[in-house]
């Protein structure tokens, strides 16, 4: 009978054969050939040193009490494989990914300094209710207004890019189909090595 290739062997396969990956282009792009953005869990390292730190070993997915945390499929290729991030929902911020880790991939860090990312709005379907601007808990959606304190009809709210943590509350908040708001990684805050938040 043969022998059954588990996840750990195919890891295992990686580490062996990583000379040989190193001989191709390998980079963060889907099967599609689009550039793949990630929304990494909150601590998260600068990408680089997280895609070297981070084993794969899936405890942070274990502990999101939101299971909002996924790890990526291996068509995304062999350098993103298995590794954590954010595909949709709410995070709340409990940071216990972050106490979960057992590399430094994810490093301690306080609620001010948590950025995952930014909403952001379609202008082409949003219908100008305004409810997620009431849903927001750090203030960062407001009604659009010009110089003089009026309000600019059927504009969409404003995002306050450095209140905005990228945690997604109020993308189901939205009434249309599909929602109006979706959370990416940009802005997202980072850390180097040695504590420094970029």
């Amino acid at each position: 009978m043969s022998k059954k290739f588990s996840r750990r062997d195919f890891l295992a396969f990686l580490g062996v054969t990583g000379v040989v990956a190193g001989c191709f282009t390998i980079i963060n792009y889907s099967a599609e050939g689009e550039q793949v953005e990630l929304i990494r869990p909150p601590g998260a390292i600068t990408e680089d040193d997280f895609l070297a730190t981070c084993l794969r070993c899936r405890k942070c997915v274990e502990v999101c009490p939101q299971g909002i945390i996924k790890t990526v499929p291996l068509e995304y290729g062999v350098k993103l494989f298995d590794t954590p991030y954010i595909e949709s929902g709410i995070c709340i911020a409990d940071f216990k990914c972050i106490e979960a880790c057992p590399s430094g991939a994810l490093q301690k860090i306080t609620l001010e300094q948590y950025k995952i990312g930014t909403v952001e709005i379609n202008p082409k379907t949003c219908i100008f209710c305004f409810l997620c601007i009431s849903t927001c808990p750090y203030n960062a959606l407001d009604t659009p207004r010009d110089s003089e304190g009026k309000l600019i009809p059927r504009t969409p709210p404003v995002v306050n890019v450095e209140k905005c943590t990228g945690c997604g509350t109020c993308v189901p908040k939205c009434p249309t189909k599909p929602s109006s708001l979706t959370v990416t990684p940009k802005n997202a805050r980072r850390i180097k090595v040695g504590g420094v938040i970029v």
